[in-house]
């Protein structure tokens, strides 16, 4: 996504909130909270099933 912050991303980060791939999720979240993105009620309940997995987030950066 790079410095622009551009918008028009949005979409795919918020598809790969439903990955299995821990550092993309991760990764993910810090882009879209970058951005300023607003989840929507359904998002947010995407956002909180999150913690219900099973992630190591030591292993990441940011």
């Amino acid at each position: 996504m790079g410095r622009s912050k551009d918008q028009a991303a949005i979409p795919v980060f918020k598809d790969v909130l439903q990955s299995t791939a821990q550092e993309a999720i991760i990764n993910a979240i810090i882009v879209l909270a970058k951005t300023g993105w607003k989840p929507d009620i359904s998002e947010q309940d995407l956002l909180l099933s999150l913690f219900d997995r099973d992630f190591d987030v030591t292993t990441c950066e940011p």
